[in-house]
């Protein structure tokens, strides 16, 4: 409504990909897109109907217009100031949260998230109390012959819908967490904050399933038994879940975890039976297939389960079942005792090798959007680093460069610390234009850059720098290069991203993907 929008004092206006198409004053909002754009509304139109119609036109063309015209106005509006370096000083001077408090912040925004998205949170509550109430309209009265059948299709479904319900941990916003982490969100705080909140459905939503199951079934075994194997199978399925939205984006994500569902609960030794595909394929190869299987282990616990609550009279039917599915089985014969706690154990531990893969994907997908180092430049920064503290590698600058890592970031690092112990004692009052330029560029160029555009007169030298890495653009205002490039470093006051040509293009690069040349 265009009341509101009268409302506002200042917009801003992003294009697709988090372009900057407008920021400032709403009265000048209108007057920028007619004199940069030629287009205003029509009249009687709504302001905020024709800024988004201008905003959401997502033509490269147009997109690439956005940000070009954008920071041509901004730097004509404040020729002095040099946008980039100003944000690289007060991003590096901003004080970041502890990891504890990052985690709980992370942790109560997902609770926030959780109450906006309460209606279908609510309907997720539903679906799994009536798949409860089918698979318990299903389990009424059966015989212990008749127990695996109902046992898959619990399986089934509460595989497709906990993994379903667990793409939206990370699929829908990863491009927040690419942002956030650019910032300086401490991305293990973020992991374990989700992994926290993740303990919330992984409780309620089992609850909610045997309600509906129990509403309609009476088996033999206790509630606490059936509570724990559908806890540990959401755990299990879950973890799958948070694999798969951060390899696939959110719409093909659905339909691969519906596949890979359907594919576990075939292989889950019910139909073809273990004994069937022994013979088919050998014993190794079958215990290979079936181990990553968690319908596998659910059906085999859940029997165990039923089975220990049969009266004696009834055993030897069970025994006979238990041997043709291959259930319960250990070297001494049958024995359903311990089963149950093995099965489930087994399912926790896939559960925690799929949440340490996810870990992983996190820390190691998308750096350039995290502005990181690759991964194995990563790894090997880490290596380095645990060696020089042990003395191995104290002084060997030289070792660090065959490895691609600048030895320049470790000094910096320490001059760092250095003048911010001087500050607080007072001794630090202006800038060191020997050594502090020399040791540490990335901190000093910031601040000398304001400085000569405040005054205007100096004009910086030409500064070329080698590629140590691959890197792919991922956005229109990025530069592509390969390793062993050379490059001219246009702009380097900012701490993470430099402004550098190639040849004819033009755009920006991850700063620690490059060394600076003599």
């Amino acid at each position: 409504r265009r009341e509101i929008f009268d409302l506002f004092d200042n917009v801003l206006l992003l294009a697709k990909g988090g372009h900057v198409a407008y920021m400032g004053p709403r009265d000048g909002c209108l007057s920028f897109f007619g004199a940069h754009f030629a287009s205003t509304p029509d009249q009687g139109q709504n302001p905020a109907d024709f800024l988004l119609d201008m905003v959401t036109d997502s033509r490269p063309e147009q997109l690439a217009r956005f940000s070009s015209v954008w920071k041509a106005h901004a730097r004509a509006a404040r020729p002095h100031i040099n946008l980039r370096a100003k944000e690289a000083v007060r991003r590096r001077s901003r004080k970041r949260p502890f990891f504890f408090v990052q985690i709980w912040l992370c942790l109560y925004r997902a609770g926030q998230q959780w109450v906006r998205n309460y209606p279908s949170e609510l309907l997720y509550a539903v679906l799994f109390f009536v798949m409860g109430m089918l698979v318990g309209l299903l389990f009424q009265d059966v015989d212990i012959e008749e127990v695996p059948q109902p046992n898959f299709l619990l399986s089934f479904v509460l595989g497709l819908a906990s993994m379903h319900h667990s793409l939206r941990m990370f699929g829908t916003e990863q491009a927040v967490y690419w942002r956030e982490a650019s910032s300086g969100l401490n991305r293990f705080a973020y992991f374990i904050a989700k992994m926290l909140w993740g303990v919330v459905p992984n409780v309620y939503l089992p609850l909610v399933l045997l309600a509906g199951f129990y509403s309609f079934a009476a088996p033999r075994g206790f509630f606490a038994d059936y509570m724990l194997a559908v806890v540990c199978t959401y755990f299990f399925c879950s973890g799958l879940g948070y694999v798969i939205s951060l390899l696939f984006t959110p719409q093909r994500a659905q339909m691969v975890s519906v596949v890979l569902g359907a594919l576990l609960n075939v292989v889950s030794g019910f139909f073809p039976r273990i004994s069937q595909l022994e013979d088919m394929i050998g014993e190794v190869p079958t215990a290979v297939v079936l181990a990553p299987s968690y319908a596998r282990w659910l059906m085999e616990g859940l029997f165990a389960v039923e089975e220990l609550r049969l009266g004696e009279i009834f055993k030897f039917r069970s025994l006979r079942i238990a041997k043709a599915l291959s259930y319960c089985q250990t070297d001494e014969g049958t024995n359903c005792e311990e089963t149950f706690g093995r099965t489930m154990t087994i399912i926790i531990v896939g559960g925690l090798v799929f949440r340490f893969i996810a870990l992983i994907l996190l820390l190691g997908r998308h750096r350039g959007a995290q502005n990181r180092k690759s991964f194995s430049a990563h790894l090997v920064s880490m290596f380095l680093q645990s060696a020089g503290s042990s003395g191995a590698m104290g002084n060997d600058d030289h070792s660090s460069e065959r490895f691609g890592v600048d030895s320049t970031n470790k000094r910096a690092a320490h001059d760092r610390a250095r003048r911010s112990q001087a500050r607080e004692s007072g001794a630090f009052t202006s800038l060191d234009k020997g050594e502090e330029d020399k040791r540490a560029r990335t901190d000093s160029r910031a601040l000398e850059r304001i400085f000569s555009d405040l005054g205007g007169d100096a004009v910086p030298a030409e500064q070329w720098a080698t590629a140590l890495f691959d890197c792919k653009a991922e956005r229109d205002d990025e530069l592509s290069f390969k390793r062993g490039d050379v490059l001219k470093i246009l702009d380097d006051s900012d701490e993470n991203w430099w402004q550098a040509q190639k040849k004819d293009k033009t755009g920006y690069i991850p700063s620690s993907y490059v060394r600076m040349m003599d």
